[in-house]
């Protein structure tokens, strides 16, 4: 009787054993939005990356009264670039629900294109340097014992300057922010995301400063960016 004892005992720690070893490479994919997760993240280290942004409104003090609009559309290929990463914390609340913010900065340079009353000016290099803070609420789901898909929608904050040939401006804008990132643990506690992204101006503003003639104006910003990028996270 005892014999037997002991070996039921041995027969159902060894499966019991053998259960969790099974389930421990399932829950890689699903810890990681577990309630009370703290995931701490770098996104945007690598990706493709496209901006379109238009600037228009009336100009005064030229001698006239003139119907201004400015464009930038950019496409940046990036690998291991800080000019597009970005800085994140989030927590899960519950299991799967995430809320969290991101902090970013932008210093980079691009060509803008400019028309005064219809009239098409020559192509002009500008820089630009911006800092965006956003709040964000996500949702996560397990897809596998190895992946999972996270979802991220919010709002964005950024304020910068640009700096042209012609002009000096300021703005500010109010986005709205989605992302949609596969999540991959390659380790414990270490986790892969890529997936696309995009952004699109709801309220914005710019505030130039002409070099020479010309009084300070304010107009009207738009515009919108989409991509796909990656970036890693620590999750505790």
């Amino acid at each position: 009787m005892r014999t037997e004892t002991l070996a039921a005992v041995a027969v159902s720690t060894f499966l019991c054993s053998s259960a969790d070893a099974q389930q421990a490479p399932g829950d890689a994919g699903a810890a990681f939005g577990e309630a009370g997760r703290l995931v701490l993240m770098v996104g945007g280290v690598s990706g493709v990356f496209h901006a379109e942004v238009t600037t228009e409104g009336e100009v005064d003090g030229y001698g006239s009264s003139v119907d201004f609009e400015s464009s930038t559309s950019v496409t940046d290929i990036s690998i291991l670039n800080a000019g597009h990463a970005s800085a994140e914390i989030h927590t899960f609340v519950a299991p799967g629900v995430s809320l969290g913010g991101a902090l970013q900065f932008a210093n980079r340079s691009q060509e803008s294109q400019a028309s005064f009353d219809g009239d098409e000016q020559p192509d002009r290099d500008q820089k630009e340097q911006s800092v965006g803070i956003a709040a964000l609420v996500g949702y996560f789901a397990s897809l596998s014992p190895a992946a999972g898909l996270w979802l991220r929608g919010g709002l964005r904050f950024t304020t910068g300057k640009i700096e042209t040939e012609d002009y000096d401006s300021s703005f500010d804008t109010l986005a709205l922010a989605a992302h949609v990132d596969f999540v991959f643990p390659i380790v414990d506690h270490v986790a892969f995301l890529a997936g696309p992204f995009f952004a699109a101006i709801v309220s914005g503003s710019t505030t130039i400063e002409p070099d020479g003639a010309g009084d300070t104006q304010r107009l009207d910003m738009g515009g919108s960016s989409y991509g796909a990028a990656v970036g890693i996270a620590a999750y505790f």
